[in-house]
């Protein structure tokens, strides 16, 4: 499932993961009212009254229970999940080995029955099944977060779990802001908030790139597609999440330079073994001895006059240093975020060869068709746009394959 399609289904699942949580609360009730009965049963002197009592919350609860199952499985009849905890009742209430038996093998010959059709690649999460599969999307490949309007996560699935490095538990009922690195894990509520009270916003409905944190403290790339749902539980969201791949290294630090999340391919790039070996330290331990020496003072300058060199270049030709001190090229783009005390940097890097490449271009552009428009403007304003200007670009080989090159662009003659 790509995470544009099947989005008008989003709302049978969250509608799925609401009433299971209310068939789930159900049994539990269900289960410490069998236990106070048979606790009741070992007293000495227990009053018939009592009993009796016992006995009608239990039945009362029994009913209830069985008659939500019902409910949940007359609109989601191919729920793996929903077969199983169904199967459970069965056996555990009802003590009705040989019919929970049924149940337990339809949500095994279902698995295995989607699991081979994804593996042949017939189907998808479209057509008549659509909302059973998103019933049990425990089992899928994108990770899904379900949190209320303040943005407490209500529901978790097994990939996103996974993904985060959480455990469900340790998930449900923590603000989403855990999931993300400075600052955007301070600004959300605002954003949130703010959403709420004008109805506007730039991510919901959209497919957006960012980063994201793990429990272990990187941070790494993600796409995300969050949407609204209002549901009978009120103003809900919901997040499909997917990792995707990352050649640069990113890095936060705060007004002071201190660094407060880095992504995995930063660690193996500067030659760190773990994020608590670089986050907290100083942004100058990166960087050779001369520009590591004039860093502070550079920053200070750019905090009180806001007059910026580095902040919001890209592909800026810098050197990096590695944690065995080795030297080696950069290719650096700076963005700056917040205001005043809450100010924060976010640092692209991507490791430059120290071979570089040359081409030759007419006036028209004629060797490569290398952007013959800004060549015309620069002819015709002398506004050098690209001419003079260091950075990365992707380029295309022979054979079709997009590659990342860093281009510095020179006027001759």
């Amino acid at each position: 499932m790509s995470l544009t399609e099947g989005m008008s289904n989003i709302a049978s699942y969250v509608e799925f993961s609401n009433q299971y949580k209310v068939v789930q609360r159900s049994f539990r009730k269900l289960t410490q009212a069998f236990r106070k009965f048979w606790r009741l049963m070992l007293t000495d002197n227990v009053s018939p009254e009592g009993i009796a009592k016992s006995l009608k919350d239990v039945d009362g609860l029994q009913r209830r229970t069985e008659a939500l199952f019902k409910q949940l499985l007359k609109k989601w009849p191919r729920s793996v999940k929903l077969l199983r905890a169904y199967g459970t009742f069965v056996e555990e209430v009802k003590q009705d080995a040989l019919t929970a038996q049924r149940f337990f093998k339809e949500a095994d010959s279902i698995e295995d029955e989607t699991a081979e059709a994804r593996r042949r690649g017939l189907t998808g999460d479209g057509g008549a099944q659509s909302s059973d599969a998103l019933a049990h999307i425990d089992d899928k490949k994108d990770a899904m977060i379900i949190a209320d309007e303040t943005g407490i996560m209500q529901t978790v699935n097994g990939v996103a779990s996974k993904m985060f490095g959480y455990k469900k538990e340790d998930m449900i009922g923590k603000n989403l802001n855990i999931l993300m690195p400075e600052p955007y894990s301070t600004q959300h509520s605002s954003f949130l908030r703010e959403y709420l009270r004008t109805g506007r916003s730039s991510v919901l409905g959209n497919v957006r790139a960012f980063e994201a944190l793990h429990s272990k403290g990187h941070i790494f790339p993600v796409t995300l597609n969050a949407n609204r749902i209002d549901s009978s539980h009120g103003i809900q969201f919901v997040g499909v999440l997917r990792p995707s791949e990352d050649l640069d290294a990113v890095i936060s630090c705060d007004r002071e330079g201190m660094i407060t999340s880095v992504n995995k391919t930063c660690l193996k790039m500067f030659g760190y073994k773990n994020v608590d070996a670089i986050v907290g330290k100083n942004v100058k331990v990166l960087m050779p001895t001369k520009d590591a020496r004039d860093h502070d003072a550079h920053m200070q300058r750019y905090l009180s006059s806001g007059v910026a060199h580095v902040v919001g270049t890209i592909g800026r030709r810098l050197k990096g240093r590695r944690s065995d001190g080795k030297v080696f090229n950069i290719s650096l783009g700076l963005t700056e975020s917040g205001s005043g005390a809450s100010i924060s940097f976010t640092a692209r890097i991507r490791n430059v060869q120290d071979e570089s490449g040359m081409v030759t271009i007419n006036s028209t552009g004629k060797v490569s068709q290398f952007h013959s428009s800004y060549l015309k403007r620069y002819l015709r304003t002398g506004i050098p746009k690209v001419i003079s200007n260091s950075r990365v670009v992707p380029v295309a080989s022979k054979a079709g394959t997009i590659v990342y090159v860093h281009l510095d662009v020179a006027q001759v003659g």
